[in-house]
């Protein structure tokens, strides 16, 4: 009998995209075996599924927001440089071009905010009940 560890491990491989043939080979067990397993566990390799594409998600919100982050610190650092110089400075041409080019970063990177649903969802004060 084969313990509940190595079904799981089949399940994990399995999400990650691994070839019966692989996973054969790691976990010492047949083709045929493991077919049969797919057949059985296919909501557990599906949910396992779903869970690796959301953590790939999550990591690649969190970069998303830390470069996000980034170019805005830098823009502010260069609008604070920009405002302070004289616009007939031959090194504000240079300037400017890194201003445009931090704003095009910044841009690239915001995805503009999105409602779904009724309108009156997001109807947040329907009446005047909530005023005391």
């Amino acid at each position: 009998m084969v313990s509940n560890e190595v079904k799981e491990k089949f399940v994990e491989l399995r999400a990650k995209g691994l070839s019966f043939a692989k996973i054969a080979d790691e976990l010492g067990v047949s083709k045929p075996t493991l077919i049969t397993w797919s057949q059985e566990l296919k909501d557990d390799i599906s949910n396992m599924e779903t869970i690796q594409r959301d953590s790939f998600y999550e990591k690649y919100r969190i970069d998303k927001l830390k470069r996000i982050e980034d170019f805005s610190e830098e823009l502010d650092k260069v609008w604070v440089e920009f405002r302070k110089r004289d616009l007939s400075a031959v090194s504000t041409d240079k300037l400017f071009s890194l201003l445009t080019k931090l704003q095009l970063s910044l841009d690239s990177e915001i995805t503009p905010t999105r409602f779904f649903g009724k309108k009156e969802q997001f109807d947040y004060f329907p009446d005047d009940s909530w005023i005391a």
